[in-house]
């Protein structure tokens, strides 16, 4: 999977912010896109210092909306890593290897001035 951090701004697009790049920041931004056979999970770092590491307390928010489909439906589950950081994993219904696609995940923290 490939990610592209749309925001915030920062200087390298493919690689996540760091905590100082967060720092004034509500929500963090990527798309995240899947070629046809690429089951690779992928961690996206938000670097948001969220309260627990377990996800447990509903904070970060995560939602994610699909932008494309490969020829065959996937979807992409995301979950807490931990208080910095969420795996995303492309699920693949039918294993078959045509289950390209891309999404923009939205992490955001709960309770932000940007609610």
């Amino acid at each position: 999977m490939t990610l592209v951090f749309a925001y915030p701004p920062m200087a390298a697009p493919t690689v996540g912010p760091t905590a100082t790049e967060m720092l004034g920041h509500d929500r963090l931004v990527v798309d995240v896109t899947t070629t046809a056979g690429d089951e690779t999970n992928v961690d996206i770092n938000h670097n948001m210092g969220c309260a627990t590491s377990t996800g447990d307390d509903g904070s970060p928010e995560i939602f994610a909306v699909p932008l494309t489909f490969g020829t065959v439906l996937a979807d992409l589950a995301l979950t807490v890593k931990n208080a910095n950081a969420v795996t995303a994993a492309k699920v693949n219904p039918t294993g078959d290897a045509t289950t390209a696609g891309s999404w923009r995940v939205t992490i955001k923290r709960p309770y932000s001035v940007g609610q």
